[in-house]
């Protein structure tokens, strides 16, 4: 699995109440896209000629994020097609989820400025964040014996079985 992005609040991102201004947590997702992409594909990725651009952002805000917060973003594969993915995020302050958001990405040639199959390699790299999710959910069920946590697992395998996979 793959570390959280670590966010570090700067004070431009406040509004006047001393909240995070509701654009910036895009900011904080787009960072953690970078960061999960990185891990996923490497340095040496082409993102000239294999691109992907946003066609849906979403953001839910539970809690507000303050400047003394050390905020972490979370990213999970949540749907695969042919030409895009959606990707879905948690930001958590102390473990605590403060926001959750949803993007969805078209894969798209840079140099001929059209959409595209996304590249194997980074379905292959989805793929398997996809996978690391869900055994590090069977791992955590193997070891919990509440009726709330089989229930979770069962509802989270479910979720998972309906992602539609082209």
């Amino acid at each position: 699995m793959i570390s959280p992005a670590r966010i570090q609040v700067r004070f431009t991102d406040l509004d006047v109440l001393g909240h995070v201004n509701n654009n910036i947590y895009l900011s904080y997702f787009e960072m953690a896209r970078v960061h999960y992409f990185k891990e996923l594909l490497g340095i040496d990725w082409d993102w000239k000629k294999h691109t992907v651009v946003l066609a849906k952002n979403e953001v839910e805000y539970l809690q507000p994020v303050l400047l003394s917060h050390d905020p972490e973003v979370s990213m999970y594969t949540e749907h695969i097609g042919s030409k895009s993915f959606t990707l879905r995020y948690e930001l958590k302050v102390n473990g605590i989820i403060f926001a959750k958001g949803r993007s969805v990405l078209v894969a798209f040639d840079g140099e001929k400025g059209v959409s595209m199959e996304i590249p194997l390699k980074m379905k292959s790299a989805l793929f398997h964040h996809l996978r690391a999710r869900i055994k590090s959910v069977i791992l955590w069920y193997n070891t919990s014996s509440s009726a709330l946590q089989h229930f979770l697992f069962i509802y989270y395998l479910l979720s998972c079985l309906i992602i539609k996979v082209h």
